[in-house]
C-alpha cells in the first residue's frame, strides 16, 4: 500500500467504506419496492410495438433456431434474447412475459446505481442517485419494454460499483467483477463498449500500481467484444438501423439532454423537445459547478462518473460523424448510471435539508411525468389489437391489407395471424382490407415505431376512397376509437400486387400491402 496506486486510489470515495446503517438499508429497500412497483404497473397494458415484435418473433422460435435468427432480424449482441427465450417459456406468451426481463432488470438497477454511488462517491451521493434511478421517466419506459436496454443499465451499473471499489483498493475481486460485468453489458449491447473501453482507460490511468491486474480483467470484456465482431459484422449488412441517419441529427441530438430526465413525456412537440434540451442542459451545467464544493474525494469519484458519461456520448457524436451512427438518446441509456451517480455526487454536495428538498421535488416531477405518459395514448405505443377484429373472418382464398400509411407489416402480424407481405407476383383474392388510424401521435420520432423506417408521417389519417381498382367495390366501414378499416369486394378474383395497390392510395397515405391467407 506504498505505491502511487494505493495514495491514489485512497482518495475516492472514503466515506463509502463506510458500514451501512440499518436507516439507509430501509430507504434502498423502500426505493426498491417503489421502482418495482412501479416498473410492475400495467406491465402488460400496452401492445407491443415495431421492435418487440421482433423479441417476441425470437422468443417463440428453438433454441438453436432462435440463434440462427438473430443476425438476421437483430442489430445488437444475443444475451438479452437468451434470458427472454428462458421466461416467455416459463411463464407463456404474453406482452407481461415479454416484458418481464426488462422489468426485473430496471428494479434491480435502483441498489446497483446505490452500490455504485456508494462506491465512486458517498453515501448520500448514493441514495440521492438510487432515487433518480427509481422515478427516472427514461429508466421506467425502457423498464416496460421487451428490448435490452434495461438489462444493460443494469449489468454496466454492476460494473460501475466494480469499477470504483478497484479505484479504492485494486484488488482481483474488484478489478474481476468490473470486467464480468463489462463483458456482460458488451454481451447485450454494442455501444456497451464505449463506457466499458472509458472506465479500462480511467483504471490504467489511476490504478498505475496495479496496471498488470487490470489488463488481465481488461481481457474478459477485451474477448467478448472479439467474440461478437463477426455478429456485428453480419448485423450491420442487413441494414437494420439505417433509419437512425435518416432523422434529424439535431433532433436526435438535442434529446439526449431532454430524455435523459423527462423520458418520452416530452414527445409532443419541438418546442417541448427544446425547452426539456434546454433545462437538461442547464442542470448539467449547475451541477457541473456545484461538484466543485465537493471533498477531493468525493470530487474524484464525481469526475469519473462524468468522464463516462459524457465521454460516451462524446464517442457517440464522434462515430455518427463518421459513418457509426447510432446516436439515439436509448442507445446511452448503458451509460445512464454514471451520469446519475455524477448528478447524485453534486447534489449531494448541499445541506442535507437543501439536498433532501432538491431531490423530492426532482422526484415528484419525473413521477408526474410517469403518469403524464401512462395517462396519455398519444405518448403510448400503438395498440393493434383491436384490428384482426375489425378485419373479421378470413374469407375463402385469403385477403390482402393495405396499411395506411404504416410501412411496416409489424406489430399488426403479431395479432393478426399469419398475415406477412404480399408475394412480389400478387395474389387473386375478392378483398381488399384498407386499414387507416386516427392517431393522435406525437410530432417528433423518439422510437422508431412512430417514425416508419426514419420518415416522418403524419398517421393521424382519415380513411379515403381508392383511386379506381377494377371491380373492387367499398362494401363497408368498421371504426373503434383508433383505427378504421375500409372493405372492398370483388365477385371474381383480382390479381392484386403492391405496386397497383400503392397507387390507388393518395401518394402521401401509401403503407405496407400484406397478404392474410385463410
Amino acid at each position: 500500500m506504498t505505491t502511487s496506486s494505493s495514495d491514489r486510489s485512497s482518495q475516492v470515495g472514503e466515506q463509502s467504506a463506510g458500514r451501512v446503517t440499518r436507516d439507509e438499508l430501509l430507504l434502498l429497500l423502500s426505493l426498491t419496492v417503489v421502482a418495482g412497483l412501479l416498473r410492475f404497473w400495467g406491465l402488460g397494458s400496452q401492445a407491443l410495438w415495431y421492435d418487440e415484435a421482433w423479441t417476441r418473433d425470437l422468443a417463440r422460435f428453438g433454441f438453436f433456431d432462435m440463434l440462427h435468427q438473430i443476425p438476421k432480424t437483430e442489430s445488437t449482441p444475443p444475451l438479452y434474447y437468451l434470458f427472454n427465450w428462458v421466461t416467455w417459456r416459463a411463464f407463456g406468451p404474453s406482452e407481461w412475459t415479454l416484458r418481464f426481463i426488462a422489468a426485473v432488470a430496471g428494479t434491480l438497477t435502483v441498489p446497483a446505481v446505490w452500490l455504485a454511488g456508494r462506491q465512486l462517491v458517498s453515501r448520500n451521493a448514493a441514495l440521492i442517485a438510487a432515487a433518480f434511478c427509481t422515478f427516472s421517466p427514461m429508466m421506467w419506459w425502457y423498464s416496460q419494454e421487451a428490448r435490452a436496454y434495461s438489462l444493460v443499465a443494469l449489468l454496466f451499473a454492476l460494473a460501475l460499483a466494480c469499477f470504483g471499489a478497484a479505484l479504492r483498493r485494486p484488488g482481483w475481486l474488484a478489478l474481476l467483477g468490473w470486467g464480468i460485468f463489462s463483458a456482460g453489458a458488451v454481451m447485450t449491447q454494442y455501444v456497451a463498449v464505449l463506457p466499458v473501453a472509458l472506465t479500462g482507460l480511467i483504471l490504467l490511468w489511476r490504478c498505475d500500481g496495479a496496471r498488470v491486474r487490470v489488463v488481465a480483467a481488461g481481457l474478459v470484456p477485451t474477448l467478448a467484444g472479439v467474440s461478437l465482431i463477426h455478429l456485428a459484422v453480419r448485423q450491420r449488412g442487413t441494414g437494420n438501423s439505417d433509419w437512425v441517419p435518416y432523422l434529424s441529427f439535431n433532433v436526435r441530438l438535442a434529446q439526449v439532454p431532454a430524455q435523459a430526465w423527462v423520458g418520452n413525456a416530452i414527445a409532443r412537440s419541438h418546442g417541448e423537445l427544446i425547452v426539456a434540451a434546454i433545462l437538461g442542459v442547464l442542470a448539467a451545467g449547475c451541477l457541473a459547478l456545484m461538484a466543485r464544493r465537493a471533498q477531493a474525494s468525493e470530487r474524484s469519484g464525481i469526475v469519473a462518473a462524468a468522464l463516462v458519461a459524457g465521454g460516451s456520448l462524446i464517442a457517440l457524436i464522434v462515430a455518427a460523424l463518421v459513418g457509426w451512427d447510432l446516436l439515439i438518446a436509448r442507445n446511452l441509456l448503458v451509460a445512464w448510471p454514471a451520469a446519475v451517480v455524477a448528478a447524485g455526487g453534486c447534489l449531494a454536495v448541499l445541506k442535507p435539508r437543501m439536498a433532501v428538498t432538491v431531490t423530492t421535488i426532482a422526484c415528484a416531477l419525473m413521477l408526474g411525468l410517469i403518469i403524464r405518459v401512462q395517462v396519455d395514448p398519444a405518448l403510448q405505443r400503438v395498440d393493434w389489437r383491436p384490428v384482426p377484429g375489425l378485419l373479421g373472418a378470413v374469407p375463402e382464398g385469403g385477403r390482402v391489407v393495405a396499411l395506411q400509411p404504416f410501412g411496416n407489416k409489424r406489430p399488426l402480424s403479431v395479432y393478426a395471424k399469419g398475415i406477412d407481405y404480399i408475394p412480389a407476383g400478387g395474389v387473386k383474392v375478392r378483398e381488399l382490407e384498407v386499414v387507416s388510424a386516427q392517431l393522435p401521435q406525437p410530432r417528433i420520432c423518439w422510437w422508431g415505431g412512430v417514425c416508419s423506417d426514419g420518415v416522418r408521417v403524419d398517421y393521424n389519417s382519415q380513411p379515403v376512397d381508392l383511386n379506381e381498382i377494377a371491380g373492387l367495390k367499398r362494401v363497408a366501414v368498421r371504426r373503434d376509437r383508433t383505427f378504421t378499416v375500409v372493405e372492398y369486394r370483388s365477385s371474381t378474383p383480382k390479381l392484386l400486387t403492391s405496386d397497383r395497390v400503392r397507387a390507388a392510395l393518395p401518394r402521401n397515405l401509401r403503407g405496407g400491402v400484406l397478404f392474410q391467407p385463410n
